[in-house]
């Protein structure tokens, strides 16, 4: 009868996909061999992307005989099991009693509402539906941390990029850990562990891979870049070795990196997300490639490093913003450009979501040293070489500056492959060491610093109260559209009152999503007024923030 109930229960909960996949025991198709596969599969991977994993055993004591039968009970009804079937599972847990003898003397007998008895038919398939759903405790914790069962045997692991972050991960986001860092750190030592079987200089695969950077952008980085490029890429060479090769076959570039100094000035804020810097690079803009980028002022983590025609346009701009703060969830404190009028939506955007105007900063390229700085870093490692590599172009007469149709082809051949390429960077930036300094600089991993500010004791800025229920990136084209047909479009508004014709737009049409389409739109309308007027106005992009709340 036992192995008919098993059979009924098994088939239903396969059937209705009931079962957690993380559950390996009584199963078909599924073994502890399969297990250790699944689990030294997960590890490899993370230790092949220079990871360190963090794992946790876990063996329930007396397992099956600390079920309470009342929960059991519900855990089946919440699996579709009802009926008669449920009922014959409550008779054949109920009604159990127990004694003990000791001495030839038995106990009074007790009754039994806790287990399931071992040894029995029905006793693994209840076992497994009561842990069912132990697994889904890690679904929504930072970090994707597994956890894997057979039976009562747990298997919980998290990846971090370094050992230091493995107590913290545990212990601090997920509460399994109750011993410090310390402790972490010296029962690591005891171990032993330490890196073997180090390539050296003379590895012909090193040496190769390092030519082969050098004949790219990566001509530029110096030995630290290029070890940590190597060390991403599965080679486990040494800072050293690198350097070595680098002297040896790439002696002036060297010399050239050893001249360079740079005195950086006093920067600092409370945390990530207090502050976005946004600027345009235009030095390929010759060439008809405009990139467009943001960097977070604390942690010093690339946001978005945009490939375009052209980074003067609002919509741009305001696309990469919208699709930043839809993708993190939510907008930082405050956001600092230039004075153009392209970050026009990209302002009112930030102050609507605030709700104040001083959220957005304007002013000029040397107080928005964060990304401008960082510009200086793109040139030196990447943007050089395609500069030098789209002037050969020219000059061999391949294509002509200027000319439209060889400049299309021209995007259409390499866009792709220098957005790749701004990739490449910046995931790289986000991932390198960052030393520490006599002006103030956070030392540490940007995507450290950004993802966890509880390393240093800092506050993550973000405002997580943004929403983008009637103002996405697709709407942001729209917006444009739609004040211009209420307004009656640029031509008509110049030469009247902007303020008034806006205010009408609103009351009197019921004008949708107005807010940041309306102060965007006023700011251009105004500069192309004043510029027709011979006009100059340097402040010109605060008028509009004056609107953003009627």
């Amino acid at each position: 009868m036992e192995s008919m109930v098993v059979s009924t229960i098994t088939m239903h909960v396969t059937e209705q996909g009931l079962g957690n996949p993380h559950q390996w025991a009584y199963k078909k198709g599924h073994s502890t061999e399969l297990l250790l596969v699944k689990i030294t599969g997960d590890w490899r991977q993370v230790i092949n992307k220079k990871h360190v994993v963090g794992v946790v055993f876990v063996d329930f004591r007396k397992a099956f005989d600390a079920i309470p039968h009342s929960i059991l009970l519900r855990k089946l009804q919440s699996l579709g099991v009802a009926g008669d079937l449920w009922c014959w599972v409550r008779d054949y847990l109920s009604g159990r009693t127990q004694v003990t003898t000791i001495n030839g003397r038995q106990s009074q007998a007790m009754p039994v509402t806790f287990g399931v008895p071992q040894g029995s038919v029905l006793g693994p398939t209840l076992f497994s539906i009561f842990c069912n759903d132990l697994p889904n405790i890690t679904e929504g914790i930072d970090g994707d941390p597994q956890l894997q069962m057979y039976a009562d045997d747990t298997t919980f692991y998290v990846a971090v990029p370094t050992s230091d972050l493995v107590a913290f991960k545990l212990n601090e986001y997920h509460g399994i850990l109750s011993f410090s860092l310390r402790t972490l750190k010296e029962r690591f030592k005891s171990l032993g562990p330490r890196r073997r079987n180090l390539l050296d200089s003379d590895d012909q695969d090193v040496r190769a891979r390092i030519h082969e950077e050098l004949n790219g952008p990566a001509c530029l980085s110096g030995y630290r870049s290029m070890w940590h490029t190597l060390q991403r890429e599965g080679f486990q060479v040494s800072r050293q070795a690198v350097a070595t090769c680098l002297r040896e076959m790439d002696p002036e570039g060297c010399a050239r990196r050893k001249r360079h100094k740079l005195k950086r000035r006093v920067y600092s804020y409370p945390g990530p997300n207090y502050c976005w810097h946004i600027d345009g690079y235009d030095k390929l803009k010759p060439d008809g490639f405009a990139i467009h980028g943001c960097i977070d002022g604390h942690s010093r983590k690339v946001l978005w490093l945009k490939l375009d025609r052209t980074n003067n346009d609002p919509v741009v701009i305001g696309r990469c913003y919208m699709e930043t703060v839809k993708e993190y969830g939510g907008c930082p404190q405050k956001v600092r450009t230039d004075c153009g009028t392209e970050n026009g939506l990209e302002a009112a955007a930030q102050s609507y979501f605030m709700d104040k105007n001083l959220a957005h900063i304007y002013g000029t390229s040397p107080h928005n040293q964060r990304i401008e700085g960082w510009w200086s870093y793109l040139r030196k490692h990447k943007t050089t070489w395609w500069i030098n590599f789209f002037k050969d172009l020219a000059e061999q007469q391949v294509y002509t500056i200027g000319n439209d149709l060889q400049m299309e082809c021209l995007w259409f051949c390499f866009s792709n492959v220098v957005q790749q390429d701004l990739d490449t960077v910046k995931d790289h930036w986000n991932t390198h060491y960052i030393r520490g300094s006599n002006h103030d600089t956070v030392k540490g991993k940007p995507d450290e610093l950004f993802y966890l500010p509880e390393l240093l004791d800092t506050v993550n800025g973000l405002n997580p109260g943004v929403t983008c229920e009637d103002i996405t990136v697709g709407l942001l084209d729209q917006i444009k559209q739609e004040i211009v047909e209420v307004l009656g479009g640029v031509e008509d508004v110049v030469g009247i009152d902007i303020e008034d014709a806006v205010r009408m737009g609103i009351e009197d049409r019921g004008f949708p999503v107005v807010r940041v389409g309306v102060v965007a739109f006023r700011v251009q309308a105004r500069d192309v007024s004043e510029r027709r007027a011979g006009v100059r106005r340097d402040n010109g992009c605060f008028a509009g923030l004056e609107m953003m709340r009627f």
